[in-house]
């Protein structure tokens, strides 16, 4: 958990979706599991990182100074920032070696490791985010400083926009935990920078699967909302849109039920 006396301390941007508190607390071979266990049903890098952030909603530090297994399940360190260690976990466990960089410690590798990639899309841009993207934040005036999330949905129609990361503040004196956090694309929050493109930075890094690029941009937005909502029917049991505190957690324990193939995104 961030220093609360610290005015450079970061919480999630947007409002909470999901952040439920009676969530099994695994330890990190059961994460991993869960995580091998996810990317098997899914048939894209972008749908297994979204499927494996949402299934990792709830798991928080065991102490209040980023300790716990989903703290060093990436390799973070224990008393350090997670935010970053999450994504990255997420990345490489959807699609191994996609993510690599020796800086990922920092929530803003996430944007210079797309950069570099040719995948970062600037705030300001037309990109429409797919799931599985990176978003990232920035934190303060501090250049090096920020927040990184997983995208898990994205509505062109409304332009509400929905995202899990780790570290993220409760607000309510407990410790860090993976939420859900939602936005509004069409006025986006200050403190985003962009979206690092999940699938050109798998196929620039040549570890991507095929995609079929006669999806158009809407298209590839319908199948993504659709996918969301059939991995939040498969961990949780109930169909529904994302909205509200209401949604129950999804399911930390057990292997994910089977499905058709999905298109590729």
């Amino acid at each position: 958990m961030t220093d609360r006396n610290n005015p450079d301390r970061v919480d999630g941007v947007g409002a909470v979706v999901q952040s439920p508190r009676n969530v099994p607390q695994l330890n990190r071979r059961q994460i991993s599991d869960l995580a091998v266990q996810t990317r098997e049903q899914e048939s894209s890098f972008g749908s297994a990182a979204a499927a494996i952030a949402l299934a990792l909603v709830g798991q928080s530090e065991r102490r209040r100074d980023n300790h716990g297994p989903i703290v060093g399940v990436a390799g973070g360190r224990n008393g350090a920032p997670w935010c970053a260690s999450f994504a990255r976990f997420v990345f490489n466990a959807a699609l191994p070696g996609v993510y690599d960089q020796k800086d990922a410690v920092l929530a803003r590798s996430f944007m210079r490791h797309g950069l570099r990639n040719d995948a970062f899309n600037d705030k300001n841009s037309d990109y429409e985010p797919k799931i599985g993207d990176a978003v990232v934040f920035s934190r303060s005036n501090n250049p090096t400083l920020g927040h990184v999330g997983i995208v898990t949905g994205y509505d062109r129609e409304t332009g509400a926009l929905h995202y899990v990361s780790g570290n993220d503040d409760c607000k309510d004196g407990a410790m860090d935990v993976v939420q859900m956090r939602t936005f509004n694309l069409n006025s986006p929050p200050r403190r985003l920078l962009g979206f690092t493109d999940s699938y050109r930075l798998s196929v620039n890094k040549g570890v991507g699967p095929q995609c079929n690029n006669e999806l158009t941009n809407d298209e590839i937005n319908a199948v993504a909302m659709a996918q969301v909502e059939e991995i939040r029917a498969r961990n949780t049991g109930v169909s529904g849109e994302f909205s509200g505190d209401n949604n129950p957690a999804p399911a930390t324990t057990g292997a994910p039920k089977a499905k058709a193939p999905t298109r590729f995104l």
